[in-house]
């Protein structure tokens, strides 16, 4: 009977402390599906803990994180576009990251509060075999006389919001009116727009214009190439922890491997953006001179999204 009670006093003290979280309780991962896709055995590997991902389509990731505000389950959040970092502050559940920035440098100045793992740059590309003289600048595309460019709508898709954001604010040397006359289709997102553009429906696609070994890998093709002016608008993807993530300790580990060479040489071959990492970078014959980034980078609040969007509503419908 003694030792019942003491066993039974034992488990009613244990049991509380076993209730809490433990060590071996799953890091909870939001991620992008095209994200998860490439990398998600590479993210996992020698993790102390097991990582439970949640995929969430492209286009859902910062509605579902509106939606939950601090209360998300989430951990850690990865594949955010650079252009809501600020909004994402706004709602108040970024934890500082811990992560060391100079494992990571980029071009342009950088909210260290993000962790970001991969970069590139937003402009035209076009198809040799239907220009045979591209333009050479900004003012001549907008000398263009056919409605010749394909671009990824801004209300659907970062890359057309980004786009539009540097035409508005005047970081690009041209008009927003010049270049809305250019455009011969805005379809939903950047895949779609691509698409477009490389079976030949458009001479000229607004895409990211980092990677000639993503396009020629997915595309099987030579001929779609950048055009490379000097001004070309910014955008990285970046993760960040939670203030429910920043009270374990393998956050900060799970946001180091995205910055390891691990995980960075593969980043050139498996997307379309630069690594951020100055070794991975060589590796990758990138470390040649870049586009001029326009600083400071698109960095938009829920205000200004609806400025933007309110701007472009009001140009389409003229």
């Amino acid at each position: 009977m003694h030792r019942f009670i003491c066993a039974f006093t034992a488990l009613f003290f244990v049991t509380p402390c076993l209730m809490k979280a433990s060590p071996q309780d799953p890091l909870i991962v939001y991620i992008r599906d095209s994200f998860y896709e490439k990398w998600h055995t590479l993210l996992e590997r020698d993790l102390p803990t097991p990582v439970r991902f949640i995929r969430l389509p492209n286009s859902a990731l910062m509605a579902r994180l509106r939606m939950e505000g601090k209360e998300t389950k989430a951990h850690v959040v990865l594949g955010i576009d650079s252009c809501y970092m600020a909004e994402l502050k706004e709602l108040d559940f970024v934890a500082p990251s811990q992560v060391d920035p100079s494992l990571y440098t980029l071009p342009v100045p950088w909210d260290k509060d993000f962790v970001p793992f991969c970069y590139g740059y937003i402009g035209l590309l076009y198809d040799t075999q239907s220009l045979t003289r591209p333009p050479r600048s900004w003012e001549e595309l907008a000398a263009l006389q056919e409605k010749s460019v394909v671009m990824p709508n801004p209300l659907t898709s970062t890359v057309g919001m980004v786009f539009l954001e540097a035409l508005f604010q005047k970081k690009l040397p041209l008009r927003v009116t010049a270049f809305h006359r250019k455009l011969r289709a805005t379809p939903k997102g950047l895949s779609e727009a691509f698409g477009l553009f490389a079976t030949g429906k458009a001479p000229l696609a607004v895409a990211y214009t980092t990677s000639a070994a993503h396009r020629q890998e997915q595309y099987k093709n030579t001929r779609l190439k950048p055009l490379v002016f000097k001004e070309h608008p910014f955008l990285a993807y970046a993760a960040f922890m939670t203030r429910g993530g920043a009270a374990r300790t393998d956050t900060k580990r799970f946001l180091e491997r995205l910055v390891s060479p691990a995980v960075q040489q593969h980043m050139y071959t498996t997307d379309h953006m630069y690594p951020v990492t100055k070794e991975a970078r060589r590796a990758a014959g990138l470390d040649q001179d870049e586009p001029q980034a326009l600083a400071p980078i698109s960095n938009l609040t829920a205000a200004d999204q609806k400025t933007l969007a309110h701007a472009w509503r009001a140009l389409t419908t003229r």
